[in-house]
């Protein structure tokens, strides 16, 4: 599985029609064959990931085949927190933040790190099956 950021939008409800509508229309405004969706990932809010009336049922009932998985970054988030009291994990995450402060502190360090990150997802360094098809999706070549 791979998850992937398109943008972000402003939203004026929080009903799962209405975020339903407008993930849905801006998936369709960014290019995406919304035919081709396979699944679907949120966080455990009711408003997201409900049966009857979240985004996942929306989604769902207009695309059967978009699988609902709780989504993986959620996850991740839950079992770093948890597990943060562990002193290797808990340093690595300081170091991690270190290095988003340094990044974030420079506008022409954080130039540089995504330029090498760009020339590497081209070159194939982290190339997975999943970027691939988004790629394809979006018509953009490796």
């Amino acid at each position: 599985m791979h998850e992937e950021f398109l943008c972000l939008v402003p939203v004026s409800s929080t009903t799962g029609k209405d975020l339903a509508s407008t993930i849905l229309t801006q998936q369709s405004q960014l290019g995406l064959n919304l035919e081709h969706m396979r699944g679907q990932g949120y966080d455990g809010t009711s408003n997201m990931s409900g049966k009857y009336r979240g985004v996942r049922a929306r989604v769902k009932e207009l695309y059967p085949l978009a699988m609902y998985t709780h989504c993986c970054n959620h996850v991740l988030n839950l079992v770093i927190s948890t597990s943060s009291q562990l002193p290797a994990i808990r340093n690595a995450m300081a170091t991690i933040s270190d290095i988003c402060v340094f990044l974030s502190r420079s506008a022409q360090r954080l130039s540089i790190f995504q330029d090498n990150a760009e020339r590497s997802f081209r070159l194939g360094f982290f190339a997975t099956e999943a970027e691939t098809n988004l790629r394809h999706m979006l018509g953009r070549k490796k």
